[in-house]
């Protein structure tokens, strides 16, 4: 296959993608990319709910298909952003499976380190300002809530690759954010699934309050994890 006919391939999968799978909600039209991506983010976050290892690559394969999405809708920041979550993505899932080597042992749910609450908000407020000043320049649709829910989102993804549990109090934070900036840019199917991430948010939260619990008693007395 010629680098030409690739090209060709790649854009009829884009035509595709952000064609339309049915209308809903008042008539509106409901792309292909977000019905996939929509299967593909429960399973992601269902998956990384119970701390499999699997969350990853579905997780990858959501932030290609949301690629085009994102684009189309005029979100440049968060188009940037699923390349960055695919890079995470790849990053979490090598350090999930390596697991915890100095224990030989699964990779245990643990709290952010105080001094990294310092060195991520700075992120926050230092990289929210830059890149808001970015999409201002490129006449991006929603440049303030574009960037800060980014480089939120960039954050709250770094915290669930360490398996730190506030990633999941930072998603549900971030969600209460993106679910009217998708209803206001028309993708209320990607609304709806936000939605099913804030619910999974909350149970991933129970989840892994749970194995955190457990590895403190498993540290405290081996004994009592095996009780």
């Amino acid at each position: 296959m010629s680098p030409s006919d690739l090209l060709q391939q790649l854009v009829e999968l884009k035509h595709w993608l952000d064609s339309a799978a049915f209308h809903a909600f008042g008539g509106q039209p409901t792309s292909w990319a977000e019905v996939i991506g929509f299967a593909l983010g429960v399973a992601s976050t269902g998956y990384a709910a119970v701390e499999s290892p699997w969350c990853w690559p579905y997780s990858i394969a959501n932030n290609v298909v949301w690629i085009p999405l994102f684009f189309t809708a005029g979100l440049y920041a968060d188009t940037s952003l699923q390349v960055g979550y695919a890079v995470l993505g790849a990053v979490g899932l090598w350090h999930w499976l390596r697991g915890d080597v100095s224990r030989r042992s699964v990779l245990p749910v643990v709290r952010t380190p105080q001094w990294e609450w310092h060195v991520q908000a700075l992120v926050l407020a230092v990289g929210t300002w830059l890149l808001w000043a970015v999409l201002v320049q490129l006449h991006d649709s929603a440049p303030f809530l574009d960037a800060f829910t980014s480089v939120f989102s960039i954050i709250a993804m770094w915290a669930q690759v360490r398996k730190y549990i506030e990633t999941w109090p930072l998603w549900v934070a971030i969600d209460f954010v993106y679910i009217p900036l998708y209803i206001y840019k028309g993708l209320q199917l990607t609304a709806l699934l936000t939605v099913v991430f804030l619910a999974f948010a909350v149970w991933g939260w129970v989840v892994w309050q749970r194995s955190l619990d457990r590895h403190k008693a498993l540290l405290a007395n081996p004994a009592v994890a095996y009780a």
